[in-house]
């Protein structure tokens, strides 16, 4: 078990309290700020491609105040060519993370998001390049920590926002 699942268990009930939109915003801002912050920097083009044009049409579906993405089938034709194509540490969690949020047509439930912060803070983790993963060493890491803090800040926050309504 991960540091993470620990850590983010008490906020998985609180998930449930969003709406669909707001579920898909706190997704789409999760896996666009792992991504600002991965470090190195995702390389393989297409990977990158993918994940521009596929946090494209989240974006605006959020800006719209959307329940779920519109249907994007030249994406869902492309996933798995792309998935399968990468081999870079963390990019396949933050792919399935990306196409969770695409395939929620009726909008993401609150245990898709709960996956969708997982992969997020999985593919971090796999950017780290860690060779034994345990709670302990992921307790020291500063990545780690921070993807962790991150997540729940933003739970928080909009759970502050809901109950000041």
């Amino acid at each position: 078990m991960l540091l993470w699942d620990y850590e983010m268990a008490p906020e998985r009930d609180n998930l449930g309290k969003f709406s669909p939109a707001q579920r898909l915003a706190l997704a789409v801002t999760a896996i666009d700020w792992t991504l600002k912050t991965m470090s190195p920097p995702i390389q393989d083009e297409a990977t990158v491609t993918f994940l521009e044009k596929a946090l494209t049409v989240c974006r605006q579906a959020v800006a719209e105040g959307r329940d779920s993405v519109p249907a994007q089938p030249e994406l869902v034709e492309s996933f798995d060519d792309v998935y399968e194509g990468t081999d870079e540490p963390g990019t396949a969690h933050l792919l399935s993370a990306v196409m969770d949020c695409c395939e929620a047509s009726d909008g993401l439930s609150a245990k898709e998001l709960y996956y969708i912060l997982s992969y997020c803070y999985e593919g971090a983790l796999d950017r780290e390049d860690i060779p034994n993963v345990d709670i302990d060493v992921e307790r020291s890491n500063e990545r780690c920590i921070s993807v962790i803090q991150y997540q729940r800040n933003l739970i928080r926050k909009k759970i502050e926002e809901i109950s000041a309504t």
